[in-house]
Order: structure tokens, then C-alpha cells, then sequence
């Protein structure tokens, strides 16, 4: 449901943005913790490429003393796909 304009529409909008940053942070915490099967899900997945992609920004990442913001940027270059694909991901999680 769209939010109606107000005194505090823009105050409102700013804390939604605010806490969808720290969500996907939280979600990225758990792909750089979690201990991944990557083949077992890969049946799962049908943009192979980007799940390749994914494979190699979380690693990297996780190498490198498990940097969130150095997965973010990474996500952010494989676009829209990549960070559905993360999510999809992180799902399947235990």
C-alpha cells in the first residue's frame, strides 16, 4: 500500500531506506558467515553465470577477513540479477 504524504512522509521514507540498507547488511553477514554448499544449490539455480559470479564476490570477500563492504560493491556490479540471486541464496540457508 502506497504512503500517504504527510508532515512526516519524507522522515517515514528516510527510516524505511535506512533499515532496508541494514537488512541487506544483516543478509550479507550471513553470506560471508555461513559455511556455503555452492554446488548442492547450484541444480537450483538457472542463471549459471551470475551464480558463478556470486561464487567468486562472496569468497573473495569472505578472504578477505569477511568484508561486507567489499561484497556490496561486488554485488552491486553484478546488478539487479546478482542481489536476487544472493537473496535466493541466503533462503536456502539453514
Amino acid at each position: 500500500m502506497p504512503r500517504k504524504p504527510g508532515p512526516m512522509g519524507k522522515k517515514g521514507n528516510e527510516t524505511l531506506k535506512r533499515t532496508d540498507r541494514e537488512l541487506a547488511d544483516e543478509a550479507l553477514k550471513v553470506l560471508l558467515i555461513t559455511d556455503i554448499d555452492w554446488e548442492k544449490l547450484r541444480p537450483q539455480i538457472s542463471d549459471q553465470a551470475v551464480y558463478d559470479k556470486l561464487i567468486i564476490a562472496v569468497e573473495e570477500a569472505t578472504g578477505k577477513n569477511r568484508d561486507i563492504a567489499l561484497l556490496k560493491t561486488r554485488l552491486q556490479a553484478l546488478g539487479k540479477e546478482g542481489w536476487t540471486l544472493a537473496k535466493k541464496v541466503i533462503e536456502t540457508l539453514p
